[in-house]
């Protein structure tokens, strides 16, 4: 799954614990056999994860930099596309 953007970020367990849960929206697709496939239906997963997951073990990190907006926030920060080997994704809606 390509996930393109995500939205409802916030921790659970407490900051400390790392936990967090998010939903996956628009831009996001199924990937078939290395390539882009069809579109992910907006807010039908849940990307569920600790911290750790995304930054400990990445199968890869983009080159290019690009800006992620924190929702009520004034600050934006510049973050590569991280590649992961597996993440924990719940169904909530219809893909």
């Amino acid at each position: 799954i390509y996930v393109g953007r995500i939205w409802y970020t916030y921790p659970i367990n407490g900051q400390r614990a790392g936990d967090f849960t998010c939903t996956v929206t628009g831009d996001s697709h199924i990937i078939r056999d290395g390539k882009i496939a069809e579109p992910l239906a907006p807010n039908c997963l849940r990307l569920n994860a600790n911290i750790a997951q995304v930054f400990e073990h990445p199968l890869a990190v983009g080159a290019r930099p690009r800006p992620a907006t924190v929702w009520g926030s004034p600050e934006a920060y510049y973050v590569p596309a991280i590649a992961l080997d597996s993440i924990e994704l719940a169904e909530v809606g219809t893909t």
